[in-house]
């Protein structure tokens, strides 16, 4: 079980800027669009490359355009959702190093012997 003593409150009181939580909510909200529209593009990606592979259906003038449109929105967005997860990540690590910080049961139970 973690402590929360009063000196680690203390830290976290001094050095974590709560307020930032709020943005990281926002972050995580992008998070989740993003993620919802990589699926879709990947989705019409498939099934665009299915039909013209698959289905020996004659590609039309603008499918080479769409591939490459829809590929150029994933890749984007994966960007955009490695960027917002690492801004998170270094939002919510101070935190848990200082819990880590405090409690000393937590090291011993981690000890490997």
């Amino acid at each position: 079980m973690i402590t929360l003593t009063s000196d680690v409150l203390e830290k976290i009181e001094e050095k974590i800027e709560t307020s930032e939580l709020m943005n990281a909510i926002g972050l995580s909200d992008e998070l989740c669009d993003c993620s919802s529209q990589i699926q879709d593009d990947l989705s019409q990606l498939q099934q665009l490359l299915f039909k013209i592979l698959h289905e020996n259906q004659t590609p039309k003038e603008k499918d080479g355009d769409k591939i490459f449109e829809l590929t150029d929105s994933i890749q984007c967005m994966i960007f955009a959702l490695t960027e917002n997860a690492e801004k998170i990540s270094k939002l919510i690590s101070p935190i848990q190093n200082l819990i880590l910080e405090g409690d000393d049961d937590l090291w011993e139970e981690n000890i490997i012997i």
